[in-house]
C-alpha cells in the first residue's frame, strides 16, 4: 500500500482471513499490528486498523472502539507503541492479565 502512495489508513481493517484456532495460540491482533508497524505503518494507524476502524465499519462505534461512558471497554496495557503485545489487560472492568500473568483461564 505504501508503494502505491496510500497515506491514509482510516478505512483499512486487519484480518487473518479466517485462520484456524491454532494460529491464535500466541495472540492475534498484536501480531498483525506488529507486522504493520514493522513494515512502515505509523503505530497510531496500525492500532486504529485493529480497533476503531472495524467498529466504525460494522457500525458498532457507538459501543466499541474507544473509551467512553456506556461503551464496552477492553484495555491493553503495553510497554510502548512499537510493542503491541500487552503486558496487562482489563476486559469489561476485570483484570484478565496483569504484569504478564493470566488471572483467569480460558
Amino acid at each position: 500500500m505504501q508503494e502505491l502512495g496510500i497515506e491514509r489508513y482510516d478505512r483499512c481493517l486487519m484480518t487473518t482471513d479466517g485462520s484456524p484456532p491454532s494460529f491464535y495460540k500466541d495472540g492475534l491482533m498484536d501480531k498483525l499490528i506488529k507486522i504493520a508497524i514493522d513494515n512502515g505503518v505509523q503505530p497510531i494507524d496500525a492500532y486504529m486498523m485493529a480497533s476503531y476502524n472495524p467498529a466504525v465499519y460494522y457500525q458498532l462505534d457507538h459501543k466499541l472502539g474507544m473509551i467512553a461512558p456506556g461503551r464496552i471497554a477492553h484495555l491493553n496495557i503495553i510497554k510502548d507503541e512499537s510493542q503491541p503485545t500487552p503486558i496487562s489487560v482489563i476486559a469489561k472492568g476485570q483484570w484478565v492479565l496483569k504484569d504478564q500473568k493470566p488471572l483467569i483461564s480460558f
